[in-house]
């Protein structure tokens, strides 16, 4: 039996390798795809909290609701929250603390069927696990991020 020891490079290549297996869309963008949902790998350093970005070319709508682990995770102080609408809905993003308790809504909107994108900025919270929770029409699906300072 051999024991792999995953370092620095290992945890890099966890990262970088979805972003090289891309696909080529119309118009010579390339997108990775990360969790089912499209990302272009840019940098969203200048977004605002709680403002969503549309994360695909115009004119593409998901078949289904999606929500996609943060990245980066464990993140310090921010992190990206992607996720699919195929429909118009109702968008309920919230963090929770393990007790369950909400500590921050990131969205409460209607919003457009797409693909979205979120920066979550938990720069007053403290360092642990916390859940976050996407409700849109019928669709409830919560996953865990990581906060480490």
């Amino acid at each position: 039996m051999t024991t792999v020891s995953v370092g620095r490079n290992g945890r890099f290549l966890t990262v970088v390798l979805p972003l090289l297996l891309c696909t080529v869309l119309a118009g010579g963008t390339v997108w990775a795809r990360i969790d089912g949902l499209p990302f272009d790998g840019s940098s969203s350093g200048d977004r605002n909290a709680g403002r969503s970005e549309a994360a695909a070319p115009s004119g593409t709508v998901p078949h289904e609701y999606g929500l996609s682990q943060n990245f980066p995770n464990p993140f310090n102080p921010s992190t990206i929250i992607r996720y699919a609408i195929p429909l118009k809905s109702h968008v309920l993003l919230t963090v929770h603390n393990l007790l369950g308790q909400v500590v921050a809504t990131v969205v409460n909107q209607d919003q457009e069927a797409g693909f979205h994108e979120v920066r979550f900025d938990a720069v007053n919270l403290s360092s642990g696990v916390y859940l976050y929770r996407l409700e849109a029409g019928k669709f409830v699906e919560t996953r865990k991020l990581t906060l480490l300072k």
